[in-house]
């Protein structure tokens, strides 16, 4: 006996979800490796979802209408598709926990307060990390959470996915890229053969992987070594699309490596360095960081202190670090511009920043249970020096 007109829909809906996870994970991805800016992802999320809702919504036996429409009427109706998307399915399909993450992933898109959105993460994670243990042939999954692990800085995790997706692709030279700059984050933001190795066989499918020409680059800076920083950042920018917003970022660190080398900003990177004597002083804030260690708390042998200033309400990297033997507490550091991590991101591009002192027990600069710490309250910068006081008086 065939299945009656409303069983043969609900199929149909389940067939159709099916491609649009799959279509919206490959929207992603292209977004991810850099195949389609933010507003091109945009258009075509949109378009997909107009899609899928008219299938959603038409009557048993009706066909979704063809063509993807034009005009304001349409747009509107496109901005409102994720919610009666997700309505849609939950009245005909059930709450089934794929249906619950797709609604949850959709509402990633929309506008919301920051005290929202962390909630809306906190709710999204658990379900991924659960749908990846059921079921996850695509990756699609892995590759969201290894997003989200990556953005609270849990590296090792995030790692741990990326080089299983790497075996799901290994020809795809930006998920290649995403594992290298994991492993290295987890590494403690070092280049080891490991990485290296990853770094390689990108390079080898994909010369102009724009993620890891600014990655090696940034490793070549932190080495001191600023002429090779300048020929993985000009390379870069050479591969950059016209106005591309992180085009500045990177003439910003090719002028600092520049300036490092006693050259000015208008050479070539291959133009002859001429002896410079002392490097400049450093300009900008000078945080003079007193660093101690709160009574009651023991120390071990090969503990790293790690003290690093991040802008408040900013990205979570590290504007300067500095790092010493735990021996040698108490001790005082200075941080600067000219200790800046990455071009672009340096104390004196934010207002106000919060100074952290870390021990780590591990050696790494990522924070790990049993590590101690010690600070973290705002500091309004003056544009000039400052006298700082951590005491590391917890454990993590």
């Amino acid at each position: 006996m065939e299945p009656g007109p409303p069983a043969a829909a609900d199929a149909r809906r389940a067939q159709n979800l099916g491609a649009y996870r799959q279509q919206l994970a490959e929207l992603e991805v292209a977004r991810a490796g850099g195949a389609l800016d933010d507003g091109q992802f945009a258009a075509a999320r949109l378009e997909l979802d107009r899609r899928v809702l008219e299938d959603t919504a038409a009557p048993a036996g009706v066909g979704a209408r063809s063509g993807s429409g034009s005009g304001r009427p349409a747009l509107l109706a496109c901005a409102l598709a994720v919610p009666l998307l997700a309505l849609g399915l939950y009245r005909h399909l059930g709450a089934t926990p794929e249906i619950e993450l797709a609604a949850l992933i959709a509402q990633l898109e929309q506008e919301m307060p920051a005290a929202q959105r962390a909630e809306l993460l906190s709710r999204l994670q658990p379900r991924l990390e659960a749908q990846v243990r059921r079921a996850d042939p695509d990756g699609d999954y892995r590759f969201l959470l290894a997003r989200l692990y990556t953005a609270e800085e849990r590296y090792p995790q995030a790692a741990a996915l990326y080089a299983e997706l790497v075996d799901l692709y290994p020809e795809d030279a930006a998920m290649i890229a995403q594992s290298a700059q994991a492993l290295y984050l987890a590494g403690g933001r070092k280049l080891t053969p490991a990485v290296q190795a990853l770094v390689d066989r990108a390079f080898a499918i994909d010369p102009a992987q724009v993620t890891l020409l600014g990655l090696v680059g940034m490793d070549r800076f932190q080495a001191g070594d600023y002429r090779g920083a300048l020929d993985y950042w000009q390379r870069l920018l050479d591969h950059l699309p016209p106005g591309a917003p992180d085009a500045g970022v990177i003439r910003d660190g090719i002028a600092m490596a520049r300036s490092r080398l006693g050259e000015s900003a208008g050479p070539a990177p291959g133009a002859p360095v001429p002896d410079s004597g002392a490097p400049p002083a450093a300009s900008g804030p000078r945080l003079q960081v007193a660093v101690s260690l709160a009574p009651g708390l023991e120390l071990r042998p090969g503990d790293t202190v790690f003290v690093f200033a991040r802008a408040v309400g900013g990205p979570p990297m590290p504007l300067a670090v500095a790092r010493f033997p735990a021996t040698e507490l108490p001790r005082a550091v200075e941080l600067s511009d000219a200790m800046a991590m990455a071009p672009g991101m340096k104390l004196s591009s934010f207002a106000q920043v919060s100074v952290i002192a870390r021990i780590s027990r591990q050696g790494g600069v990522s924070a790990q249970p049993g590590d101690l710490e010690g600070g973290g309250e705002p500091l309004t910068l003056t544009g000039g020096e400052q006298s700082v006081q951590v005491l590391i008086d917890r454990t993590i």
